[in-house]
């Protein structure tokens, strides 16, 4: 028996009985239930539980003003807040609103991503930092076709 021949059928056996696992399968497990809520509300329910957020100066949000066509629309987070523990950004008029979701521990208040706004709507930003929920909100307006049509 070759050295090549033996290593194939070793891990061959070993991939069988499962005890190599994807990257995929070693990954904390996300909210699902949240990226599959279809409203607002039901994404806050299953995220935060019945906590409330701190609208303030704490966490502040640059994306533009108006999107066109709304697909990887730039979008910032940033926030002076030590011990940042999640990130989760919400748009309201999506089908699912959840666009992203951050678990960190203890980072810092920076988070920038595109996110997809399907129609002009409100996108809020939660940050959960040292027990406290905080969150900032923005309007954006999408435009079809780069013209400024408006596209509600």
């Amino acid at each position: 028996m070759k050295r090549r021949s033996f290593l194939k059928g070793a891990l061959s056996i070993t991939a069988g009985i499962g005890l190599l696992r994807s990257p995929g399968s070693l990954a904390a497990p996300g909210p699902a239930d949240a990226f599959a809520a279809r409203s607002e509300e039901s994404v806050l329910r299953i995220l935060f539980g019945d906590a409330r957020a701190i609208a303030g100066e704490a966490v502040r949000i640059v994306a533009p003003i108006q999107a066109t066509r709304g697909k990887g629309t730039p979008f910032k987070v940033i926030c002076d807040l030590n011990g940042v523990e999640m990130i989760a950004v919400v748009t309201g008029n999506n089908r699912f609103p959840l666009n992203t979701y951050v678990s960190l521990s203890g980072a810092e208040g920076y988070y920038s991503t595109r996110i997809r706004v399907e129609r002009s709507s409100t996108v809020t930003a939660y940050v959960k930092a040292g027990g406290d929920l905080y969150s900032a909100s923005t309007h954006i307006k999408v435009n079809r076709g780069g013209y400024g049509m408006h596209f509600e």
